[in-house]
C-alpha cells in the first residue's frame, strides 16, 4: 500500500537512508521532518512491518517550471520492482494533480539498479553525465 508520508514516519524514513551509502545531508528524522512539512511529494511504501521504501518529487531551483526532481529511497534488499512500481504509480498521479509535466532523476555513474529502475518506468537518457556532478540524468514525461 502507497500513501503520503507525515511527519511521523520520519524516522523510519531516517533509518531506510541510513541503510544506503548515499552523499549528501544528514537525513536525520528531523530533517525529513522538516522536509516533510515542505509542499513536495512524498509517498511511502507501507506493508504491516512497516515502511519499505519512500520517494520524494520535489521542485529545484535549477529545474524549468513545471518540472519536478524525483528520489527513490529501498532498502538493501528490498529492491522488489512492485515496491517500485507502486512507489512511482502514487508519485506520478500526485504530480499530474499538481499540473508537473515532467520528471527529472539524477543517478550516480555507476548506480546500475537506479538507472535500471528509472528506465523501466519509462525515463529517458538526457545526458549521460550532469556536468559537475558525476550523475546521469533521466527524463519523464508526465
Amino acid at each position: 500500500m502507497t500513501r503520503r508520508a507525515r511527519p511521523f514516519d520520519a524516522a523510519a524514513m531516517a533509518a531506510i537512508v541510513g541503510q544506503l551509502a548515499r552523499p549528501g545531508p544528514d537525513f536525520t528524522s528531523a530533517f525529513l521532518r522538516d522536509w516533510i512539512a515542505a509542499e513536495d511529494i512524498w509517498i511511502v511504501a507501507e506493508v504491516d512491518t512497516g515502511i519499505e521504501g519512500f520517494q520524494w518529487c520535489g521542485s529545484a531551483t535549477h529545474m524549468p517550471p513545471h518540472t519536478c526532481e524525483i528520489a527513490t529511497f529501498v532498502p538493501p534488499g528490498r529492491h522488489d520492482l512492485q515496491i517500485g512500481s507502486a512507489l512511482f504509480d502514487a508519485t506520478r498521479h500526485a504530480a499530474r494533480e499538481q499540473e508537473l509535466r515532467w520528471i527529472v532523476a539524477r543517478t550516480a555513474i555507476g548506480n546500475e539498479g537506479a538507472h535500471i529502475y528509472y528506465r523501466s518506468r519509462g525515463f529517458e537518457d538526457v545526458s549521460e553525465v550532469a556536468p559537475g556532478t558525476g550523475q546521469s540524468v533521466l527524463m519523464h514525461r508526465l
